[in-house]
């Protein structure tokens, strides 16, 4: 039995799994998912990096500056 993240909505395990959920699947049914490029490998140590690096800095809120031509008075 294999973890595995799916790419692309399909039926796997008799069930319809939709993209980004992670499923347990037996191996013959994992390499045809691989193969039609429908799901990839879960690695569990991958997915905690990837929300590690998602998490946005805050930025400095600057005015924006006016364009344009000055008005004379």
């Amino acid at each position: 039995m294999q973890k595995i993240k799916m790419v692309r909505q399909t039926v796997a395990a008799q069930k319809v799994v939709r993209v980004g959920d992670v499923v347990e699947v037996s191996d013959s049914e994992a390499k045809l998912l691989f193969t039609y490029k429908k799901a990839v490998p879960f690695r569990e140590a991958e997915m905690k990096n990837e929300v590690l690096s998602q998490e946005v800095a805050p930025e400095e809120v600057t005015t924006p500056t006016k364009k344009g031509k000055k008005k004379d008075v």
